[in-house]
């Protein structure tokens, strides 16, 4: 038996798109039918949702609460180790992690993240998902603080990992370029995207939304405002096309609004399309599914994206979709003609244009996503999951 430790203490929907990523792990780790793995999950953000996913599950349970807590003994000892180990004639002493309590009582022998993180002083093998190494392509979106702290964290983060997973070659290559990480230990594949959060709803699930009163046609772009989503040059493209051709494009903007929102906000005024800009910010499971049913078609500006949820999941909702050109997301829709380069307006916008207007250029795109669906909801997740677990576990025997 292979117990396995799903590391994921403060993930919530503010996390974006790491926290799709996990629930859809979660998903992917309830259709493991092999009896010699377990799984336990370490939450203490929002342990209601996960009980709820995984109260009916024989593979998963949700380690309780008061269990997650170190004890004071325990913390002591922690610290004491610690500092010991700062001393010559004790650098080789055992350190401890603050979940070993957990490792010893659950008999724990990998502990995995879903996303950038492991418990420091890991005594068993550790595997994460590493999402992306942004701030290398996009320096200019971080602090110099910010950078720094990433290259720290990052680089102990690759050191101490037995394995890695990722979802995309570029992210593999990354890795190994600025890491120098054993690519024979990244592990490369695309969560199974089946079973996911919208599927629990149909076409009488969807909301009237008047709560919001937004007019009758729009698009959508569901994303935290990081700079790299690009809202910038999108709220730009939904200004050329007002006044290059007289086609107001309503567009209705859903997720968590960081610093970056005041700039968006201080855009959209100066450009005088305010009022054809809605910022929801983070709404709930069943009304962003009924702004998914609703809208003319999803927009996808991003600049940089290990993996794109709303072009994923536009795709299976047979949504009308179209994307940015960068990473992974020409290899998720398949289809060029569906792309635009996110750095130029005219492209962006000409492409916007046509998903509004072009009747062809719509059942075009809802009949790629249609023939892409299969590659999305039927590949091998269970066994690249079993395989990654059993290499390393096999691997620090």
């Amino acid at each position: 038996m292979i117990n396995i430790l799903i590391y994921m203490p403060n993930i919530t929907k503010k996390d974006g798109g790491i926290f799709q990523y996990t629930e859809a792990l979660i998903k992917n780790l309830a259709k493991i039918k092999n009896p010699d793995f377990h799984f336990y999950l370490f939450n203490v953000s929002d342990t209601n949702r996960y009980y709820q996913i995984c109260r009916d599950l024989k593979n998963i349970d949700l380690i309780p609460l008061d269990k997650t807590k170190e004890s004071i003994l325990h913390k002591v000892k922690r610290h004491t180790f610690f500092f010991m180990a700062k001393i010559p004639a004790f650098q080789k002493v055992k350190q401890y992690s603050y979940i070993d309590p957990l490792i010893d009582k659950y008999k724990i022998d990998i502990v995995y993240c879903p996303y950038q993180d492991l418990p420091e002083n890991l005594n068993i093998p550790g595997i994460c998902t590493l999402h992306d190494l942004q701030e290398l392509h996009f320096p200019e979106y971080f602090s110099a603080e910010e950078r720094a702290k990433r290259a720290n964290k990052y680089l102990n983060l690759v050191n101490s990992s037995s394995s890695i997973i990722v979802s995309y070659d570029h992210v593999k290559n990354d890795i190994i370029r600025y890491f120098d990480f054993d690519e024979d230990k990244i592990f490369v594949f695309l969560l199974n995207m089946s079973d996911l959060w919208f599927e629990k709803y149909s076409e009488k699930d969807i909301l009237s939304l008047a709560e919001y009163n937004l007019p009758k046609n729009f698009c959508l772009y569901p994303a935290a405002t990081w700079p790299h989503k690009n809202h910038i040059n999108l709220v730009k493209a939904i200004y050329f096309l007002k006044s290059e051709f007289d086609l107001q494009i309503n567009l209705v903007l859903t997720g968590s609004q960081n610093d970056h929102y005041k700039e968006i906000i201080k855009l959209a005024t100066e450009l005088e399309v305010l009022d054809l800009v809605f910022f929801l910010g983070i709404v709930g499971d069943q009304e962003l599914y009924s702004l998914y049913k609703k809208c003319v078609g999803v927009i996808v500006p991003t600049k940089y994206e290990a993996g794109s949820f709303p072009l994923m999941e536009s795709m299976l909702l047979g949504i009308p979709v179209i994307c940015s050109n960068v990473t992974s997301l020409p290899e998720t829709i398949s289809n060029n003609q569906y792309c635009f380069d996110p750095d130029n307006i005219d492209n962006m916008a000409q492409l916007i244009k046509r998903l509004i207007t072009d009747s062809e250029f719509l059942a075009g795109n809802i009949e790629n996503s249609n023939i892409h669906k299969q590659r999305l909801t039927n590949n091998e997740t269970v066994n690249n999951l079993l395989m990654a677990f059993t290499r390393t576990n096999s691997e620090n025997l």
